[in-house]
């Protein structure tokens, strides 16, 4: 049984989840819960530790049960030490709750649970904190034969919160929050802290905006308790699309994952895992933001691999970017959903700034390496019985024809094909870390960057670069080297 903490600071995000029905996504719920407040009575309800008062209509209270049974907008404050807030209404109702500071405790059980309605609309007021705690270990379905409810806040149909005061959710048995239908947030900032996965979603999960700080399994620095368990960041069982927001992710398990596409379009990334950094079964398309992964077994994994934009930062112990069907694991606790190895897999970079280090491939694909655009700078430092690996290492193949590529490191990568069209320059004078290397054509800068390890070899790739002409290679003001440029398709240095 999956046991899980859950705190919960509101934010702009929107999630889906739960069973197979996805929502519009957009800026709805507010307005919503606004029409809605405007057309009926408020209802105010006041929680006295054992006791609930009740003011206005359409909610009644039963000891420390408060169940409503109408649509409106109900205004809830106090505490609650052992209860519930029931919503058992008709089907087509919409039930607001507005939370003006509470603390409920359910010692068996959900403190908030959405038996039956249209849809829960949560309002968080601005400036107050909110506490919802489960039952823990004590926990009991209240609908054996469905298993449910099974989170602290739970709804059977759609539920929206919005909101810019914080709401804290302590959920020692499951799931923190859980909708069996739509999950809509609007309105604020996430902080999670869980020991299994952070946010999950049985079907596609899409995050326009927001600010997300999530640890997962007690982060990349944790220890599995049963091979069993899940303990990712983001998960989703179908599509993950980002396209803005700011995220800090510490997992165990992958920061990212999907078991269809992840497309990431927007936002600021930084994501530390003892696993995949991002992670897609399919397709992992990179378009734009800026990502940085801090430490990582894989940095970007997925069939495929295309990134036409954005800033990436890369520090993996095993690959930087690896594009193979089947994919590896550090964790190895859950097996890769449709996981085929296959040749065609491959990498796609037009764009973009690149910058990784890698401890055993840097750019590693089971089919080709295409780069036709953007600045990549992949450098491996070995970290032990690494035969076989390189900074560049495709089964089929390295076709240059735009871009600049950097390579090297303590290894070098594998020769390109003869496709690519793009001449190279190649070294294995001894570069030092955190010294800018520059290559010059009489006096005229082509390539420059500063390696942030050890270098006993170096190649470099540039449209700039003219096959048979001379060019300097600099380390600080020290000439390194003047070497004559190679033609495409016979770049120097492959694998050692």
């Amino acid at each position: 049984m999956k046991k899980s903490l859950l705190i919960l600071l509101l934010i702009f995000g929107i999630l889906s989840a739960g069973c197979s029905k996805e929502q519009n996504l957009g800026t709805s719920t507010t307005t919503e819960a606004s029409m809605l407040s405007n057309k009926t009575d408020e209802t105010v309800i006041i929680l006295n530790g054992e006791s609930i008062l009740v003011e206005g209509s359409g909610a009644t209270a039963n000891g420390n049960i408060l169940t409503i049974s109408k649509a409106g907008t109900y205004i809830i404050s106090g505490t609650l030490n052992d209860g519930q807030i029931l919503i058992n209404s008709s089907k087509d109702d919409i039930v607001n709750l507005v939370l003006n500071g509470i603390d409920i405790t359910n010692k068996s059980g959900a403190p908030i649970y959405a038996l039956k309605c249209d849809k829960l609309i949560l309002t968080i007021k601005d400036g107050t904190n909110n506490t919802i705690t489960d039952g823990g270990l004590n926990f009991k379905y209240e609908n054996e034969a469905d298993k449910e409810p099974n989170a602290a806040l739970f709804s059977k149909d759609d539920l929206s919160i919005n909101g810019t005061g914080s709401l804290i959710v302590n959920a020692g048995f499951n799931d923190g929050i859980g909708a069996k239908d739509g999950l809509v947030i609007d309105n604020g900032k996430f902080t999670i802290n869980s020991k299994n996965d952070g946010i999950q979603a049985d079907t596609a999960l899409t995050i326009l905006n927001g600010n997300f700080n999530i640890k997962s399994g007690g982060g990349s620095s944790g220890k599995a308790s049963s091979s069993s368990e899940s303990y990712k960041g983001i998960k989703a069982t179908g599509d993950i699309s980002i396209s803005g927001g700011e995220f800090i992710i510490d997992s165990l398990d992958d920061s990212i994952h999907s078991n269809g596409n992840v497309t990431i379009s927007g936002g600021t990334i930084k994501l530390s895992t003892k696993d995949d950094a991002v992670h897609a079964d399919k397709d992992l398309t990179v378009s734009g933001g800026k990502i940085d992964i801090n430490t990582s077994y894989e940095g970007l994994e997925g069939y495929n691999v295309i990134i036409s934009n954005g800033d990436i930062n890369i520090n993996s112990s095993n690959d930087g970017i690896n594009a193979a069907g089947e994919g590896d694991s550090k964790m190895g606790a859950v097996p890769r959903k449709n996981a085929t190895s296959s040749s065609s897999c491959y990498i796609e970079i037009s764009g973009g700034n690149i910058t990784l280090v890698a401890g055993e491939d840097g750019l590693d694909a089971n089919g080709t390496i295409n780069i036709s655009g953007g600045y990549t700078v992949s450098l491996v430092n070995l970290n032990g019985n690494t035969a076989g690996n390189a900074a560049v290492d495709p089964d089929g193949g390295v076709n240059i024809t735009g871009g600049t590529l950097i390579y090297g490191g303590t290894i070098s990568g594998q020769n390109p094909s003869g496709s690519s069209t793009q001449s190279y320059v190649y070294t294995n004078s001894k570069i030092k870390a955190g010294t800018e290397v520059t290559l010059k054509k009489d006096e005229n800068i082509i390539v420059t960057f500063t390696p942030s390890i050890d270098c006993a070899n170096l190649a470099i790739s540039s449209k700039d670069i003219k096959a048979n002409e001379s060019y300097d290679l600099y380390s600080g003001t020290n000439l390194v080297e003047t070497i004559t440029a190679g033609v495409g398709g016979g770049m120097k240095g492959g694998r050692r």
